[in-house]
């Protein structure tokens, strides 16, 4: 839309504020020069005809909406006396749309979340403090503690973005997108340490609702529903194909870039890549109170990794490009670690959940499927629910498939109901692969109250 037809929609503009472009897209740092003391806010704005940007329009609201959810997580970590962890917190934004234009903004704060400001803190952007032009600053800084960058790296930097990925996975949910360009470190200039690690861009981060719903917190049930379901699953509810989904491949995807993509080493990519795995797993066992069983081949490949074997490792990885190896490295360990803690806090299926009417709960479950409600908890649950989607959908449309066709197919699941939300298990082994939170006083839940005579407490199964 032209200028102008803004201004005949809005008036002309009153100009407060200057602004100069960042280097994150569609970025602007933003101030007004007539306030004393300044108080700048970054903005981030979409502008899109027809579908040349994606749900942009979407993307403010996704922004503040998910920016909720991770700020009760922050709040909770600082309110246990831990601080390392923080995010620039994205609090407002709006959108407008006009025919086949639309627009829409956010606004992102430029303090970092509950962190007290410190004359000893300093703000190093991840992406620009690994890059060749800082090469003697991290020299500078790996000196304040008596070692060499390259010792600074595998000893402080690592295992602190380890820490900081592990805590926000498993204890609060929340898989933060941790490229370079979305972490930030509060670098302590007087010591070399890395105080903490501070996050941005609300709209990248997923959000795990089973790691919320385990913690049997209903508020946190609450917000996964507003959310609509979860974000790591949902391409296989949209039957959408988005380039990163599961755990691993977010993890490789993005924190990978901060792992190994500044250096051009071989043999120095690989200790990194151990380094920061070994750390992953350490810090996951602290959150669990227990060891990550770990398989075969997540072994094989932190041997190839310690052992600086590329030979093996790309035997395991069986890469289609030459960097493929260490993303399917990371991919693999990760996907394996959180199988693990899912697998762990499973609910549990009581005896007395067996006799329910698995043709209501059926119907029930297809129902929280279409409404996006549904957390699949491992990466073969796409295989296990997909003969549940088939009888929903059609391959290439949204129409439901004849009646008959439904009904031809033995369906490997059956349901549960544990008082709060739908179990999904597999008939022969009673493994839980699935879990739908029911909307609360809706018809689902007056349909699960009228086949299931005895309800159970929510949260006992956790």
């Amino acid at each position: 839309m032209p200028f102008e037809e803004l201004v005949k929609i809005f008036g002309t503009p009153e100009q407060r504020y200057w602004a100069t472009k960042v280097q994150s897209a569609n970025t602007y740092f933003v101030w007004n020069p007539q306030e004393k003391p300044a108080k700048p806010f970054f903005i981030k704005m979409q502008i899109a005809s027809g579908n040349v940007v994606r749900n942009h329009s979407e993307n403010s609201q996704m922004a503040v909406q998910i920016n909720d959810v991770v700020e009760k997580s922050i709040n909770e970590s600082q309110e246990s006396g831990d601080s390392f962890f923080s995010v620039f917190p994205e609090r407002f934004g709006a959108t407008y749309s006009k025919g086949d234009f639309s627009y829409s903004y956010s606004i992102r704060s430029v303090h970092p979340l509950g962190v007290p400001e410190s004359t000893d803190i300093q703000l190093y952007p991840l992406h620009a403090f690994l890059s060749k032009s800082m090469s003697k600053e991290r020299t500078k800084i790996s000196k304040k503690m008596g070692i060499n960058a390259n010792t600074w790296m595998m000893d402080e930097y690592l295992p602190k973005l380890a820490r900081f990925m592990s805590v926000m996975h498993f204890k609060y949910g929340d898989y933060i997108e941790g490229h370079t360009q979305n972490l930030v470190l509060r670098l302590n200039r007087k010591t070399g340490k890395i105080e903490g690690i501070v996050a941005k861009d609300m709209t990248d981060v997923m959000i795990d609702p089973f790691i919320k719903i385990s913690k049997g917190k209903a508020e946190d049930v609450e917000t996964v529903r507003k959310i609509g379901g979860s974000l790591l699953n949902i391409h296989h509810i949209d039957r959408a194909t988005p380039t990163i989904h599961w755990a691993g491949d977010n993890v490789a995807g993005y924190t990978g870039q901060s792992v190994y993509s500044f250096s051009e080493s071989v043999k120095e990519v690989m200790h990194f890549t151990f380094r920061f795995l070994e750390q992953y797993i350490q810090e996951t066992e602290k959150i669990t109170g227990s060891a990550v069983p770990l398989s075969k081949q997540s072994l094989d490949i932190l041997d190839a990794l310690k052992t600086e074997n590329v030979k093996v490792l790309m035997e395991l990885a069986l890469p289609r490009r030459s960097v493929d190896y260490l993303f399917t490295a990371i991919r693999h360990v990760v996907q394996n670690v959180s199988d693990e803690v899912t697998r762990h806090r499973m609910p549990k299926i009581r005896p007395s959940m067996l006799h329910s009417d698995q043709k209501k709960l059926r119907s029930i479950f297809h129902e929280l499927l279409k409404q996006k409600q549904v957390a699949l908890l491992f990466t073969d649950s796409n295989t296990l629910c997909s003969l549940e989607i088939a009888a929903l959908y059609s391959e290439n449309s949204n129409q439901k498939l004849p009646k008959e066709q439904r009904e031809s197919s033995e369906s490997p699941l059956s349901f549960a109901y544990d008082g709060r939300g739908l179990i999904a298990f597999e008939k022969t082994t009673q493994r839980v692969i699935a879990y739908g939170i029911v909307p609360t006083m809706s018809c689902l839940r007056k349909a699960m109250q009228n086949s299931i005579p005895r309800l159970t407490q929510a949260g006992n199964y956790f």
